[in-house]
């Protein structure tokens, strides 16, 4: 018997085959391009988010060499950054050949300074073709690498180390007739050829203390123009006589505290001054006669500029006299008396007094300390945290500032007028005894020494 084979069925089994098989490559063909976009999406949003490390690093940069250079074009150039048309510039390249360009162009009052940086992070050299992926070859695409730029604008101000007088602990004003207030030495408006007279003070003479103890301000029996500041769930104990707020709240002889003159609100740090230098200062010239009067020393040069002006004293006694324009650092490591110093026309000091370890240094700021008649920061104090008293004579006229974190200051007593303590002060803890002033110059926030730059606005390109 003669069978008869049919071969339809092997006809349709096959066509089922590459039916499947077809279903299966496509649906394999969908995934791996799925995976290959989502790994070119990783790779590029891993880029893109890695770049921001980079700018953030360039924008450091800029804000060390504002910080080493203050906005001075001279300056400005050092450490590799080069000026052209007066916007100062540097660019960096990193072992994985991420970069960044960063610029930096200064501001003129009030303008600020502005930061520009460029940061470029390279992305994967190849992402895998299909057919690489498909055979297990990734990275064959053959396309040359690209790079993830982000570019941001940063404005910095520089902010003023002497916002205000302030103390780091308590404040205790225990004397009778102590006035608080404020004025401008560089607005007519509020100031007489920059010295303060009373018929022109503004009522901005704040106090602060960083302290949120209870009871951490004592205002006493004082007049205050202006607000008062502590620490987070700091109080306030006010006398009978006591009168904080504006100047009509104070001339109108109310009491107590105006509303809005006080907030618990004061978060800020205060670092250690520090030593100012370690080499390349001079020390005592000896008696100079100048003009006709004979002082112990006599200094001169300016610091500022690397021409001279730096001098160290193992201690500090007797008169000192600063030649007219000079601008001179002192570094006192010892035991200082500040009222022998006498400044020239348009002449600065700064004096850093103590040492980085120890403490119960004391120093006086007797009469004779300070500037006569110039600017409050054309005698600038700093006590580094050895320094741990300092005390204020009667009868004295100060017109400068203090910082010395670690100190207490002591100021007893008070001259015969008005124009006792003109400036400003960051102290420890402060106490006043006896009749008193402090006038508060506003102009500091603006020329004074700066705490630091900081970023005010960060926007992307």
């Amino acid at each position: 018997m003669k069978l008869k084979t049919n071969i339809k069925p092997k006809a349709s089994v096959l066509l089922v085959t590459l039916g499947a098989i077809s279903i299966i490559g496509l649906g394999l063909a969908t995934y791996l391009t799925m995976v290959k976009f989502e790994s070119q999406a990783t790779f590029r949003s891993l880029a893109w988010n890695t770049a921001i490390p980079v700018t953030e690093a360039g924008v450091e940069e800029a804000l060390t060499q504002l910080r080493y250079a203050g906005t001075t074009n001279m300056n400005l150039s050092a450490n590799g950054w080069t000026n052209s048309g007066g916007l100062y510039s540097r660019q960096r390249t990193f072992p994985d050949s991420s970069q960044y360009f960063v610029s930096i162009k200064p501001g003129v009052a009030p303008a600020q300074p502005v930061i520009t940086c460029a940061a470029s992070v390279p992305m994967p050299a190849s992402f895998p073709t299909f057919y690489g992926m498909l055979l297990g070859a990734v990275g064959t695409s053959g396309e040359g690498p690209s790079f993830a730029t982000r570019t941001v604008q940063v404005t910095v101000t520089n902010t003023p180390l002497l916002g205000g007088p302030t103390s780091l602990g308590f404040i205790n004003m225990n004397g009778n007739n102590v006035n608080v207030d404020s004025f401008d030495s560089m607005d007519p408006k509020y100031s007489s050829n920059g010295l303060y007279v009373a018929s022109k003070a503004n009522d901005n003479g704040d106090l602060a203390t960083v302290s949120g103890l209870t009871n951490a301000f004592n205002v006493g029996n004082a007049n205050i123009k202006g607000h008062i500041h502590t620490g987070p769930g700091g109080s306030v104990v006010l006398g009978p006589q006591g009168s904080v707020g504006d100047s009509l709240w104070v001339d109108g002889h109310n009491r107590g505290i105006e509303t809005g003159h006080f907030s618990d609100d004061m978060n800020v740090q205060f670092g250690n001054a520090q030593v100012p230098f370690t080499s390349g200062s001079l020390g005592p010239s000896g008696p100079m006669t100048v003009n006709g009067t004979t002082y112990n020393n006599v200094v001169s040069g300016d610091a500022s500029l690397g021409t001279g002006g730096r001098y160290q004293f193992s201690t500090l006694s007797g008169s000192l006299y600063v030649s007219p324009g000079a601008n001179v650092v002192l570094y006192v490591p010892g035991n200082a008396d500040l009222t022998g110093i006498v400044l020239g026309t348009n002449a600065t000091i700064k004096i850093y007094n103590g040492t980085a370890t120890g403490s119960g240094q004391s120093v006086n700021m007797g009469t004779g300390a300070g500037t006569s008649g110039g600017h409050s920061w054309n005698f600038q104090y700093y006590g580094l945290p050895s320094v741990t008293s300092i005390t204020y004579s009667a009868n004295a006229t100060y017109t400068g500032t203090i910082y010395a974190p670690q100190a207490d200051l002591k100021l007893n007593g008070g001259g015969n007028n008005t124009y006792d303590f003109v400036g400003c002060f960051v102290v420890g803890s402060l106490s006043m005894q006896g009749h008193f002033n402090v006038h508060y110059d506003e102009a500091l926030k603006r020329f004074g020494p700066n705490r630091n730059y900081v970023i005010t606005s960060w926007n992307e390109i």
